[in-house]
């Protein structure tokens, strides 16, 4: 992949001597009095590595490191390969030169070329800057004389083309004010994220604790015991050691526990219950005596006859009262 075009400007920075009158001429087509500036930067004046053949101007860095030592790697040169640098014996002079075909003068780019590897860097915008060389020497103040042979047409999609000198930041290559302006918004939300929620963090810890105080409060108190505890009852219960004594507190759980399954004897609770269980008894000797007496008829090869009622023992309920068993007795529930 390669453009059809790239920029190819010829760009000059001259600065006029120190104490000089001289005018610069408004034809373009008239060449500078040499002796009367000096020579800051040309930037066509480099060699195939990138190396300044004049003035104090480099052209190495202009790249990012990642474009020269891995995204562009040179040409794999072979006969059937139309590239820049052709090393085969050729008859063909655009081969030679390193030219499109049937092109004078249009070069093919090479990608180890650094001004190359600059122009295939994608733009996020349609308003782009691109790095074109490098003036290692201070510009102070005077004045100053651009050269410039356009080569690179942008008139006809309605472009333009501009030039700026200024001071970069070795690391930052030069200088982002929009990337500036995103990184300070990006902290500042940041911040303000972060004192959101470490208030709200603050808040739900507090929340949580109240909560569980009240949680607490409504509970009945519950009574730990240490690991040390849990052994001794341990021990005892097999009979390894003797029981340990226990407290106020252990007494009262016990009494309370026992009061669920126990009567007081002289409670009125306890005298139904001895009543229910001495009419249960007399029910089932009942059932026992009548079961025997039918036994007995059968043997004796008698017809038995009569209503069930006539043979029923009485028995007397809790009252003193007598009653049949078949009509009116009933089983306790």
């Amino acid at each position: 992949l390669a453009p059809w075009c790239m920029f190819n400007d010829s760009i000059t920075l001259y600065k006029l001597n120190s104490g000089s009158t001289y005018q610069v001429p408004e034809d373009p087509t008239e060449a500078l009095d040499r002796t009367e500036v000096s020579l800051i930067c040309n930037c066509s004046d480099f060699d195939g590595s990138g190396a300044s053949l004049g003035g104090s101007c480099q052209k190495q860095g202009i790249s990012r490191p990642q474009d020269v030592n891995v995204r562009f790697k040179p040409i794999t040169q072979e006969k059937a390969n139309w590239a820049p640098g052709y090393p085969y014996a050729t008859s063909d002079p655009y081969l030679s030169r390193g030219w499109y075909a049937n092109e004078p003068g249009h070069s093919i780019p090479d990608p180890t070329n650094l001004d190359f590897q600059v122009w295939m860097a994608t733009a996020p915008t349609k308003k782009f800057r691109k790095l074109h060389r490098i003036i290692n020497s201070p510009l102070n103040s005077g004045t100053y004389i651009l050269e410039i042979d356009e080569f690179f047409d942008v008139a006809s999609f309605r472009g333009e083309k501009w030039i700026e000198i200024r001071t970069v930041q070795s690391w930052l290559v030069e200088p982002n004010y929009p990337l500036a302006g995103c990184y300070i918004a990006l902290g500042a939300a940041a911040a303000a994220a972060s004192v959101v929620v470490g208030v709200r963090a603050l808040l739900s810890s507090r929340q949580e604790a109240k909560e569980m105080s009240e949680d607490e409060q409504d509970l009945p108190p519950v009574e730990t015991q240490t690991t040390a505890s849990v052994l001794m009852s341990r021990f005892a219960s097999w009979g390894i050691i003797g029981a340990p004594s226990t407290t106020n507190e252990e007494h009262s759980a016990a009494a309370e526990k026992k009061r669920w399954y126990t009567f007081d004897v002289r409670s009125d609770a306890m005298q139904e219950y001895v009543a229910l269980r001495r009419q249960r008894e007399d029910i089932r000797k009942w059932q026992l005596e009548y079961e025997k007496h039918k036994m007995d008829a059968s043997e004796c090869g008698s017809s038995y006859s009569g209503s069930d009622d006539d043979d029923v023992p009485a028995m007397d309920d809790e009252e003193g009262n007598a009653q049949r068993g078949g009509s009116q007795g009933a089983l306790p529930s």
